[in-house]
């Protein structure tokens, strides 16, 4: 493939996902002003995309957009701002502040999963910060090669949040877009890093990767950032979603321990009012009565000796037949005799 050719498909692709990218955040946007839950998150239980996080969405978009058509100081603008919403937004996580931005332009009207209302999640504020970023960079004079390689290694990192989080919604892993204890990641700004991270590395490449006849370090570097990123997504998922499990089942477990406590108890305790409500009631017991009422209490309790019913009156009655009537002589013994 001639660079030509190279040249005109990462310049289609930018366009292409600054257009997905403006559509996706207009569309939220839309959602929030006419207060519709499926524009928003699609689905009841998910988080709602942020309003701030369409609003930068839109803006990367269009950062992009004005790439496309040499729009220098546009870009920039865009770049900038959405880089700032970001960073503020990762300020107000990392000190525990709120400086107003998350309801800045609308009270939200529906805060499901959602630690503060209005502020996106961790990781869509950390890809519009990289973003914006990226978007910046591309404008500045790049003398070294490193400097190069950092807007394809932002992008990817844009990607993988976004790819993860995608993944963790398909496959129902809810450790892949979650940070707890914040705000988890909407689907709708996990698909929007995808188009975001996938732009803005073509936007890279196409900058930096085509303007030199010398050999392209770009390939290597690229495929084991992106099997680095991908692989510690995968890893983190996974470590969390271990977590998950394991306290599932502990409390199932301790669950099912306390159910058959309570079942046995309850069982005991019925017995012993069957058996209190023969004896109180008839006056006079029948031995074969006496006898069926404790087997059945021992149904429930293997390691029941025997039972002595003791009247108003201290009389002992009518041990079982595998009491120890040592026990009744026995000075220790918490039966009462006469």
């Amino acid at each position: 493939m001639s660079k030509l050719d190279l040249t005109a498909k990462l310049d289609l692709v930018v366009l292409v996902a600054g257009e997905l990218a403006v559509a996706l955040g207009s569309v939220v946007l839309v959602g929030w002003y006419t207060h519709n839950p499926l524009l928003v998150q699609l689905r009841p239980m998910f988080a709602p995309m942020q309003y701030n996080a369409a609003l930068s969405v839109l803006l990367c978009g269009l950062g992009l957009l004005a790439l496309s058509w040499k729009r220098v100081r546009l870009e920039m603008v865009c770049g900038i701002v959405v880089a700032a919403i970001g960073l503020l937004t990762l300020y107000e996580y990392l000190f525990g502040l709120s400086l107003g931005l998350d309801q800045f332009f609308l009270q939200p009207f529906t805060t499901v999963r959602t630690s503060h209302p209005g502020r996106m999640s961790p990781q869509t504020a950390l890809s519009c910060f990289l973003t914006g970023t990226v978007l910046v960079i591309l404008r500045l004079p790049a003398r070294h090669g490193l400097i190069r390689l950092l807007p394809a290694l932002l992008s990817l990192l844009v990607g993988g949040l976004g790819l993860m989080g995608t993944l963790g919604y398909l496959t129902d892993v809810p450790t892949a877009y979650q940070w707890q204890p914040f705000t988890d990641m909407a689907v709708l700004s996990a698909v929007g890093c995808v188009i975001l991270g996938v732009g803005v590395m073509a936007a890279a490449w196409r900058h930096y990767g085509t303007d030199t006849s010398a050999p392209s370090p770009w390939t290597p570097v690229l495929v084991g950032g992106g099997v680095t990123v991908v692989t510690l997504a995968l890893w983190h998922a996974l470590l969390a979603h271990e977590s998950v499990l394991v306290r599932r089942t502990v409390a199932l477990a301790a669950t099912s321990v306390q159910d058959a406590i309570t079942e046995q108890t309850v069982s005991r305790l019925r017995s012993l009012e069957r058996m209190a409500q023969h004896w109180e009631g008839g006056g006079a017991f029948s031995p074969e009565v006496w006898e069926q009422d404790v087997a059945l209490l021992r149904r429930y309790d293997p390691y029941l000796q025997g039972v002595v019913w003791v009247d108003a009156s201290l009389w002992s009655h009518g041990l079982g037949p595998l009491v120890d009537e040592e026990a009744l002589d026995d000075p220790y013994s918490d039966v009462p005799t006469r």
